[in-house]
């Protein structure tokens, strides 16, 4: 079952991957790059002009992407929960609702983008932070931080040898404190 569903994620991958070659779009590669991480319809000299100007980390997955798709999924259905069933809300409070369709958009993006380390970050963050929300709990961000690393190293413990984990968790960190340091 776990293959089958690997499979049909690359075989939507490589349809959305097609899409993009076959269209009118001007710097193809450089879109599909930016929305799925695949660098493969990017020529060496764009892949060299990122390096140069120290860019090329655009290019990778990161938690924003996939929660700028989750935001924009989620926007959508509260419009469209206004405008056909707005009474849904009194009963249902926003957050509570909106919870579902937010982490269901992550689980999607992490697996089209095929389970990079900064996007299964995100994926156990925004999981974490909705049964949060949906116990009514509170938790400090550094806390909240440590144990998305704990539960990330159990699921993949070789995934502290990579360097993605390691500026993924240090520049979440480094954010952290500013603000911190910033509110105090």
């Amino acid at each position: 079952l776990l293959n089958k569903i690997q499979l049909e994620i690359e075989s939507l991958r490589l349809d959305f991957r097609t899409m993009i070659l076959n269209s009118s779009l001007q710097n193809k590669g450089l879109l599909l790059a930016l929305l799925t991480g695949d660098e493969s319809l990017l020529s060496n000299q764009t892949q060299d002009f990122f390096k140069k100007l120290g860019i090329s980390h655009l290019l990778a997955i990161s938690g924003p992407h996939v929660l700028i798709f989750a935001v924009i999924f989620c926007f959508i259905v509260n419009k469209i929960i206004q405008s056909i069933y707005p009474r849904l809300f009194l009963k249902i409070p926003r957050p509570y609702l909106l919870v579902f369709p937010f982490w269901t958009c992550v689980i999607f993006y992490t697996a089209f983008v095929g389970f990079e380390i900064p996007a299964v970050r995100t994926l156990i963050t925004v999981s974490i932070l909705s049964v949060i929300i949906l116990l009514k709990q509170k938790i400090q961000a550094l806390k909240h931080l440590l144990l998305t690393a704990s539960v990330l190293l159990l699921i993949d413990p070789f995934s502290i040898l990579s360097a993605a984990f390691w500026l993924s968790f240090g520049a979440c960190f480094i954010l952290i404190r500013v603000y911190q340091t910033i509110q105090q």
